[in-house]
């Protein structure tokens, strides 16, 4: 597995986060051939951000997404966007 060289991030570049992260909760069940991940995460919008994004972006590398679901309920693949890199 090769992953892409990071580009650095200028200070002048950086804004912080339009969401925070309180909590991870992650079940891993490892296989050589079919390792499954679980994860809930506990998000807020920062509320130090005024104009926050709407959009939340996950990032991620070669992932086989089964569902996602917000506050209990199953999202239908049109309530998100996934791409081979990100969910959003």
């Amino acid at each position: 597995m090769k992953f892409a060289t990071p580009l650095p991030v200028h200070l002048k570049n950086y804004s912080p986060s339009s969401y925070l992260i309180d909590k991870i909760y992650l079940n891993i069940h490892l296989d050589p051939k079919n390792t499954r991940v679980f994860s809930r995460l506990q998000i807020r919008k920062n509320p130090l951000i005024k104009k926050a994004s709407s959009v939340l972006k996950l990032n991620g590398y070669k992932l086989h997404l089964k569902r996602v679901q917000l506050n209990g309920r199953t999202l239908s693949s049109s309530e998100y966007h996934e791409t081979e890199n990100s969910l959003e």
